[in-house]
This record gives C-alpha cells, sequence and structure tokens, in this order.
C-alpha cells in the first residue's frame, strides 16, 4: 500500500519537473525575442489589442474640438470659362433689328399749284424754258450766259441773284448751269457749283432743290467742239449729280426727250446743234410737271 503512494508520488513529481522545466525553456524562447522595453513588463499584465478604425459614423460629440488643418494654398478660382462647355450653346435671340433708311422718294405728277412757289435758275436754256414752256406762276432768274462764276454779278430785270433768292421763300429751286463753264478748269468748275448748292440751302432751308442736267449739243457739234462735247458734258452731270441726297436735293436729267440713239440732242430738235426749237419747250415743261417731288 506504501509503495503504491510512493509510486503515484514519484510520478507526479516527475510531472511537475518536466512540466516546469518545459515552461522555463519557453520564456528563455520568447523572451529573446522581446525588445527590452517589453522585456520589462509584467507578463502578468494583459495587452491591449490594436483598435481598429470604425467603420461606423464618428459620434459629433466624440469630434475633436481643434479646427481642421487648412491647406497653405486656396483651392483654384472657378473662373467662367471652367464653368462653361468649350463650343456655347448657339444664341437663341433675335439679331437686333438695324434702322433702316427711308425708302427713296418717287417722282409723280405736279399739282397744279406747285410751282407758284418755284424758282428756276440758268443760261439761255432757262430763258426758253421761261419764254415758251407751260410752268404757269414760276418765277425765274435767267440770262444767256450765266455761269456759276457770274451768278452773283447778274441782273434779272434789274434784280440781283441774292436779292432774288431772298424776295420770298420758295418751295422749289431748280438750277440749270454748266454748259458756258465747260471752258474753265474742270474741278474748280464742280467746287463752285457744289458752293452754290450749298449757298442756295443756307438761303432757303426748307425748299427742294432741283439739280438738273445740261441739255446735250447735237452729233455734229459734239464731234467738231473740243469743248462743247457731250463727253464733257457727260462728266459735268455726273459729277453734279452727286450733290443729290435724294432728300432735298434731287437730280432731274431731261435729255432722254431729246436724245437721239447715240446720245445726241436729235436734229429735228434744233436748228443751232445746242438748243432745242421754241415749240419742244412745252414738252419739256410737260416732262418736269411729271417728275416732281411731292410731300
Amino acid at each position: 500500500m506504501v509503495r503504491r503512494i510512493l509510486s503515484e508520488l514519484a510520478t507526479v513529481l516527475t510531472v511537475m519537473v518536466v512540466v516546469v522545466f518545459c515552461t522555463y525553456g519557453m520564456w528563455n524562447g520568447v523572451s529573446e525575442k522581446l525588445l527590452p522595453s517589453e522585456m520589462n513588463k509584467d507578463p502578468n499584465t494583459t495587452t491591449e489589442a490594436p483598435t481598429v478604425p470604425s467603420t461606423e459614423p464618428t459620434n459629433p460629440s466624440t469630434e475633436a474640438t481643434e479646427p481642421a488643418a487648412k491647406p497653405t494654398d486656396p483651392p483654384a478660382e472657378t473662373t467662367e470659362a471652367d464653368t462653361l462647355p468649350t463650343d456655347p450653346p448657339a444664341e437663341t435671340t433675335e439679331p437686333e433689328t438695324q434702322p433702316t433708311s427711308p425708302p427713296p422718294i418717287s417722282f409723280s405728277q405736279a399739282p397744279e399749284d406747285y410751282f407758284e412757289d418755284a424758282l428756276f435758275i440758268g443760261d439761255s436754256r432757262t430763258v426758253g424754258l421761261m419764254e415758251y414752256g407751260n410752268l404757269k406762276d414760276a418765277s425765274f432768274f435767267a440770262t444767256s450766259g450765266m455761269s456759276v462764276y457770274t451768278i452773283f454779278d447778274e441782273r434779272v430785270s434789274r434784280t440781283s441773284f441774292e436779292a432774288m433768292i431772298n424776295s420770298r421763300p420758295f418751295g422749289k429751286i431748280y438750277v440749270m448751269l454748266g454748259i458756258n463753264e465747260l471752258g474753265y478748269d474742270f474741278e474748280r468748275t464742280v467746287t463752285e457749283y457744289g458752293e452754290l448748292i450749298q449757298w442756295i440751302r443756307r438761303q432757303q432751308p426748307d425748299a427742294i432743290i432741283y439739280i438738273e442736267a445740261n441739255l446735250h449739243v447735237s452729233a455734229e457739234r459734239s464731234g467738231s467742239d473740243k469743248i462743247y462735247n457731250n463727253a464733257n458734258l457727260d462728266a459735268f452731270n455726273a459729277r453734279i449729280a452727286d450733290l443729290a441726297d435724294g432728300k432735298n436735293i434731287f437730280y432731274l436729267d431731261v435729255n432722254s426727250q431729246f436724245d437721239d440713239e447715240q446720245g445726241n440732242l436729235a436734229e429735228e430738235y434744233t436748228v443751232d446743234d445746242t438748243h432745242i426749237l421754241g415749240k419742244y419747250y412745252r414738252q419739256w415743261s410737260e416732262w418736269i410737271m411729271d417728275n416732281a417731288v411731292v410731300t
């Protein structure tokens, strides 16, 4: 009985020795791998597991009180170009309406009293219109040989041009000058003519001014005269036509009534190659009546 008990004690002691020995060896192996700071720790102290960041939203009450650090450089400003597409959308607004010029005034038939306040200014052709035409009640300031260079020195029934133009308000003023000036410097004559028209406009600002083309000469005279020919007349007529503005100053060209197919004064209308016959001035008057600006 005693032997049995001793045998069991011996077995227990042997097991305890083996356990102690094994435990000692394992400790030494672990301690060799620990950092110096960890070796000083109490092996009986429980080590906390590292905190894993929570994926749950942070409770506002547990947020840090310090403001988040601001970036050194401010965020780039968004420019207008950044917010627009590369190709802007087509505008849908209608284009602005441009002011339009009033339509040009067309010529029409003059009423019977149209020429009561009309003044005709010119050379020998206008004298023929005064003597043989049918422009009732119109006033005239016309002499043979008149030109833009002599008009202010001329007298008609002892009346000067300046006195005539300022004698009363005129509603219409007709001017036919130019053939007697062809022997002068061309550009100077054009300038003098333009200045005359402007002077008339200043004296009679409310009048309609008609610039009349000079009548052509016959083919015989045009072909033989180096000065008084239709090429020079056409060149001068073209320049004075530019003075018309279609508002207050108008250009009238009656040559179509008396020209032949080549643009010369037709032989049947003249005997001196320069003036139309007296009986045709009434035709000219009627053409003027049919080409009036009636406001």
